[in-house]
C-alpha cells in the first residue's frame, strides 16, 4: 500500500505580509496555488492516497475548500492537524493511524515545486532522498554520497563547504510503522523539534537510504525571491507548450 504525508503547516514567516492571512501553500504560483505542485509530484510518483497535514482547523477548512476530498485530481486526501511545530519528522507521529498499514510511504513538504522531473528511475527504491546542487549549501542539509550511491555523511546547515548536493523536502521511507516507531523514538533538538536529519540517520542505520539526485528543477518557495522564480518559470513553460505543469482536475 502506497501512501504520501504532505506537510502543509507552516506560517510562512520569510514571506512576510503575503501569509498574515492565508497559508503559504495557498499563494498563487503563476495559474495555480503552489500546493498543486508538491499534490502532483506525489500524483507522477504513484501516491492517490495522501494525508495534508495543517497548523490549525482554521488552514485545514482553507484547504477542504481548495481541494475538497482529491476525487476530481483523481487524488484521496485526508487531513490532519499537528497543533504546534514539533519537526519534520513529527508528521510520522501525527500521521500514525494514516501511515501504519503502508508498506511505502513518501513525505514531502508542501512549498516544495519540482517541475520537469523524470520519476522513471527512482521507482525501484523504497527508501531515498532527494538532492539538487545548490549556490549555497550552508542554508540546507547537505549529503555526500558514497559509490553504491547511498549516504555517506549528511550534514545540517555545513559551516564548511562539504558538498554543494542539498537534501530538498522529499524523502521516501518505506515502512509506515517503522517510520512512526523511529519518529517515537527520537529525542527533540535544542530548539525542542524532532528534526528530520536525525531521523534519516536512523532510518539509514536500519536500511541505508539512496541518494538520488534531481534533474529537473527544484524550488523552495520559503521566499519572495524563490516565488517569483518559480511563476515566471510555470508561466515560460504554460506559454510556450502545451504541457500544463501542477495538479489539473482529473479528466
Amino acid at each position: 500500500m502506497k501512501r504520501a504525508v504532505l506537510l502543509a503547516g507552516g506560517s510562512g514567516t520569510r514571506l512576510g505580509v503575503l501569509t498574515r492571512a492565508n497559508s503559504k501553500q495557498l499563494l498563487g504560483i503563476y495559474n495555480k496555488l503552489m500546493i498543486h505542485f508538491p499534490l502532483q509530484t506525489l500524483k507522477e510518483l504513484g501516491y492517490r492516497e495522501i494525508l495534508i497535514i495543517c497548523a490549525n482547523l482554521e488552514q485545514r477548512n482553507q484547504y477542504i475548500k481548495v481541494l475538497g476530498n482529491g476525487l476530481e485530481y483523481g487524488l484521496l486526501l485526508d487531513y490532519a492537524i499537528q497543533g504546534e511545530p514539533k519537526g519534520l519528522a513529527d508528521a510520522f507521529i501525527v500521521g500514525e493511524d494514516f501511515i501504519k498499514d503502508a508498506d511505502d510511504v513518501i513525505m514531502m513538504l508542501g512549498d516544495n515545486v519540482i517541475i520537469g522531473q523524470d520519476w522513471s528511475k527512482f521507482q525501484e527504491s523504497s527508501e531515498a532522498i532527494f538532492t539538487y546542487k545548490v549556490s549555497d549549501p550552508s542554508q540546507y542539509g547537505v549529503v555526500i554520497k558514497n559509490e553504491d550511491g547511498h549516504i555517506d555523511k549528511l550534514v545540517e546547515k555545513p559551516v564548511e563547504f562539504i558538498s554543494e548536493d542539498a537534501v530538498i523536502g522529499l524523502y521516501r521511507v518505506g515502512n509506515g510503522k517503522r517510520a512512526t516507531e523511529i519518529a517515537k523514538s527520537l529525542k527533540p533538538s535544542q530548539r525542542g523539534e524532532i528534526e528530520i536529519v536525525d531521523f534519516i540517520k536512523k532510518l539509514n542505520d536500519v536500511e541505508y537510504l539512496q541518494v538520488h539526485e534531481l534533474n529537473g528543477f527544484w524550488f523552495d518557495c520559503g521566499d519572495v525571491d524563490s516565488l517569483l522564480d518559480c511563476a515566471n518559470l510555470v508561466r515560460t513553460i504554460d506559454k510556450r507548450s502545451n504541457h500544463a505543469i501542477g495538479l489539473e482536475k482529473a479528466k
